[in-house]
């Protein structure tokens, strides 16, 4: 298939490796992975920082949560450029994890935003837990990685990133008959049930885009900060 996993990008008995070859084994069974610590904390706090400052929020104010901003879409803030935002973004351990895993080191970083998802209250509902996948189906499936990192730490209850593990290895086969991609994701929500995936300040998650994933309903006590990676391979 068009879309496998191409060959590491070197001999991993000589090359440096980031990841574990269990890692690597979960990885193309699962479809995703978490790999903790990937950033230092005072990256994750700067970015935080940019995101609080940006939306005139004050972690110490909860009613300054929910002020709404023009470039607040759902979850999305559609802020893509920053010193603390770039420094993860060019991270050498961001890519690393993704020079293993596209088995290649021409690959350059993407502009991508941040997310900022408070909890939800009686007048604020969370309204973008949909499972989806960000894919145009009128077009060759390519293997592609798409990831996040968490800004703080994502206990369960604080709108980890779901995902429907597995699904990557069968999704060309399972798409076939659907004359949609509605129609698929129809079926796909009824069908297939997401697992959380929770994490501490500095993991980093990537997923396969052949993995149906969403955000979830935060219901802890502070809002959720993540700030999305990934890399095209030139």
């Amino acid at each position: 298939s068009a879309a496998s996993r191409p060959t590491m990008v070197a001999d991993r008995a000589t090359a440096y490796c980031l990841l574990s070859e269990t890692q690597v084994q979960f990885w193309e069974e699962q479809g995703y992975l978490i790999i903790g610590g990937l950033v230092e904390p005072e990256l994750c706090e700067q970015v935080k920082e940019l995101i609080c400052k940006h939306m005139g929020v004050s972690l110490a104010d909860s009613t300054s949560w929910y002020n709404g901003h023009p470039d607040w879409h759902g979850l999305m803030l559609q802020v893509y450029q920053g010193e603390s935002i770039e420094a993860i973004r060019k991270h050498p351990n961001v890519y690393q994890l993704f020079s293993e895993l596209y088995g290649s080191k021409d690959i350059i970083a993407n502009t991508e935003k941040v997310s900022f998802n408070p909890p939800v209250t009686e007048t604020w509902k969370f309204s973008s837990g949909a499972l989806h996948w960000d894919i145009d189906n009128s077009k060759p499936i390519d293997y592609y990685i798409q990831g996040l990192i968490y800004l703080d730490d994502v206990p369960e209850d604080r709108g980890p990133l779901q995902v429907v593990p597995g699904v990557h290895l069968s999704y060309e086969e399972w798409i076939r008959p659907f004359a949609t991609s509605h129609d698929a994701h129809e079926a796909m929500r009824r069908e297939m049930k997401p697992v959380p995936v929770p994490g501490k300040k500095g993991d980093v998650i990537v997923w396969r885009n052949t993995l149906p994933h969403a955000a979830s309903a935060n219901y802890s006590a502070l809002p959720r900060f993540v700030q999305y990676i990934s890399f095209s391979k030139l």
